[in-house]
């Protein structure tokens, strides 16, 4: 059998044996991760894309770190991380210091 992961020849101890070693396996594994970590990053709604714009223009280092913290969590947090930080940023213009 061959490994999916590095391609070499090994004798498997089962039939639906894929890889040649736990690590190969495990490498394998993080691979799929990463695909599909990236996959969530590339589906930012346009919603949560206008609400991200809207957000740098009034705060734009907040907006940077709310973004860098949707790259690493997914796309799908985007819009509630960019309402929350607005509603915060709302109540401390209510507040006169």
């Amino acid at each position: 059998m061959l490994c999916q992961c590095c391609g070499s020849g090994f004798s498997a101890g089962r039939r639906d044996a894929k890889y040649c070693s736990a690590r190969c396996r495990q490498a394998a594994r993080r691979q799929r991760l990463r695909s599909d970590r990236e996959a969530k990053q590339n589906t930012m709604t346009l919603e949560s894309r206008v609400l991200l714009d809207r957000l740098a223009a009034v705060l734009p280092a907040t907006a940077a770190r709310v973004e860098s913290f949707v790259i690493v969590n997914g796309a799908d947090c985007t819009e509630a991380a960019v309402k929350l930080v607005m509603s915060a940023y709302a109540e401390l213009q209510a507040v006169k210091f």
